[in-house]
């Protein structure tokens, strides 16, 4: 797991982004800026990511994934 920072360029981007919801678009852009080897994003919300290229996972599916 990894905590990202947001900054004013994650806010640009977010506010150009396809993605619809404001805060989902921020997560994402902030997310994608700090590290693109990051493998999923991690929410009880997935929906609201769908236009991005990350997969998205729930928390149980998430944990499934790492527990194996």
């Amino acid at each position: 797991m990894t905590i990202v920072a947001v900054d004013s360029r994650n806010v640009n981007d977010a506010l150009r982004s396809s993605l619809t919801d404001f805060e989902d678009a921020l997560q994402y852009h902030a997310v994608i800026a700090e590290n693109p080897a990051i493998e999923a994003i991690v929410t009880r919300d997935p929906k609201g990511f769908a236009a991005g290229a990350l997969p998205v996972l729930t928390p149980p599916a998430a944990l499934a994934a790492v527990l194996g």
